[in-house]
């Protein structure tokens, strides 16, 4: 019997959120580092079931429309403790934003440097842990599973600021599909 695959985002297209990933319930997507030092989805045709909930989820397959405005609106700002601008690599909005969000139960998810090179994605939930998410990465961020970990926080409940590059914030708008979670979810777009 001969399966309906996935056609996944090429290389040139693909943008590395790994929402792909995450939505594969039977674990036929892994990350694979390709020769130009980034990472994409790698499909395993024999666990591979055809659903094509990757191809629909994926945000330059399914065409998802993340930024529907002609215009945005920019602001600048920067956090008001300058102990907490010193700690921070644009301004220490982001800890603000943290602070924010952890006084009022919530978690937040960014980037973390585990090693040298080996950035990914993480949750915290107390402000003591902030230093580990501040700070500029120059490397892509793995974030596979933390888009299920964030839709398990947002169905529990709770507040969650989540920090990523445009892409992964389409990713996460993408795997969440069309649920809503009008206060409890704040998304942070970095320009890379």
């Amino acid at each position: 019997m001969s399966l309906n695959l996935p056609i996944l985002a090429t290389h040139n297209d693909c943008t590395g959120c790994l929402a792909c990933i995450d939505v594969c319930g039977v674990g036929a997507l892994s990350m694979q580092i390709a020769k130009d030092g980034h990472l994409y989805p790698q499909l395993d045709a024999n666990k591979c079931i055809g659903c094509r909930l990757c191809e629909r989820t994926c945000p330059i397959k399914s065409n998802f429309a993340y930024c529907e405005s002609e215009k945005s609106i920019f602001y600048a700002a920067w956090n008001k403790d300058s102990e907490e601008r010193k700690l921070s690599a644009s301004g220490g909005v982001f800890s603000a934003m943290a602070h924010y969000v952890i006084d009022k139960g919530g978690v937040v998810v960014g980037a973390r440097t585990e090693n040298a090179c080996d950035v990914r994605h993480a949750i915290i939930y107390n402000k003591q842990d902030l230093s580990l998410l501040q700070g500029s990465k120059y490397t892509q961020s793995v974030t596979v599973g933390i888009y299920k970990q964030v839709i398990k926080l947002l169905l529990d409940g709770r507040m969650v600021l989540f920090s990523g590059t445009g892409c992964q914030i389409a990713g996460l708008y993408s795997f969440l599909g069309n649920r809503s979670y009008i206060g409890r979810l704040i998304t942070v777009d970095l320009i890379c």
